[in-house]
This record gives C-alpha cells, sequence and structure tokens, in this order.
C-alpha cells in the first residue's frame, strides 16, 4: 500500500501592521457543498414543476418562488465563498469586526477594556454545513474565535480551523492587555 504524504496548508488568513491599526484579514473558505447545491437545485424544481402540469396555476407560482428564493441564497453564498472576509482590526483601545463583500459590509466596534475570555479554540457547533451565507443573517454568532463581551458572547472566523484561530489569537496578544485572554 503506498504511502500518501499530506502537504502542510498555509493558513488562509493575512497579518499587517500600518498606521497604528493592525489588522487580520480572513479568507472565506470555498467549499464544495456550495457547488453542489447549485447543481442540484434547478434538477429538483424543474422535477417539481414538471411532474405538477395539472396542478393548479397557484401552486406552480408557489413552487416557483421557493425554488427561486432557495437558489438566490445558494447564490448569494457562492458569491460570499468566493469573495468574502472576514477583517478584524485593533486600533486606539477598540477592536473592530468587520465581514466584507467586495469591500462593503457590516461591522461591529468593541471596547477592549470590556473584552474578555479572548481565545481561539472554545468550540460551539455552527451552522457551517448548511453554508457560510448565515453569517450575513447572524452577525456576529458563529465562528472560532470568541470573546466576551458584557453579558454576550461574540465570534469570528466562521469557516476557519481551530488552529488557524489560535494562530490569530496569538499573533492578537502582542497587541491587546493580558486580562482579555483566557
Amino acid at each position: 500500500m503506498a504511502t500518501i504524504i499530506v502537504p502542510l496548508e498555509e493558513p488562509r488568513f493575512r497579518t499587517r501592521s500600518e498606521n497604528g491599526a493592525h489588522v487580520v484579514e480572513m479568507r472565506v473558505r470555498q467549499r464544495w457543498t456550495d457547488l453542489a447545491g447549485m447543481l442540484w437545485l434547478p434538477l429538483v424544481a424543474l422535477v417539481f414543476l414538471d411532474s405538477d402540469r395539472d396542478a393548479s396555476r397557484h401552486q406552480n407560482t408557489y413552487w416557483m418562488w421557493y425554488f427561486g428564493a432557495c437558489f438566490t441564497i445558494i447564490i448569494l453564498n457562492a458569491i460570499w465563498a468566493s469573495f468574502g472576509r472576514e477583517v478584524i482590526t485593533v486600533r486606539d483601545q477598540t477592536l473592530t469586526y468587520q465581514c466584507q463583500l467586495f469591500g462593503l459590509g457590516r461591522q461591529k466596534t468593541f471596547k477592549v477594556a470590556d473584552i474578555f475570555y479572548l481565545s481561539g479554540d472554545r468550540y460551539i457547533p455552527t451552522l457551517e454545513p448548511l453554508g457560510s451565507v448565515f453569517l450575513l443573517f447572524s452577525f456576529a454568532k458563529l465562528g472560532v474565535i470568541k470573546f466576551d463581551y458584557g453579558a454576550r458572547t461574540y465570534a469570528m472566523g466562521i469557516t476557519i480551523d481551530d488552529v488557524e484561530g489560535r494562530m490569530i489569537v496569538e499573533w492578537l496578544r502582542q497587541f491587546l492587555p493580558a486580562d482579555v485572554f483566557v
């Protein structure tokens, strides 16, 4: 039996420091499930619509809207997986988290003094098998990098691995106070 050596993978994030800001930029992972969803959904839609020729026009309209909405979500997920970025910026005692698509997106800014238990390996089950487009709809709830802020836990890095989360937290450790970390 042949031995296969698994190649080392490069991390899917970049770090940089410029003008007093320390930035981590994480690429969103592309998954084959996104492509599979894009391929099977039109086929299923055609089967349902074709098998229901004798049904009322209203029922066909319902199915058209349903599959149209599902297809739109899959397309958004594919675009997000191809061009989406998560960005963490530490500057002037604040931590800013952004989800960007083509440079546009949502962001939240947190005071560093109020952040506790920042870590890169606290596991909480995610909806990742359903697609990372859910990050656009449920902002800052999923991911590997987590911290407590007030009475809420925030998370970042929805598609990075645990080891990448720990690497990012170790890089941030040099720019944040020690009491922020676990």
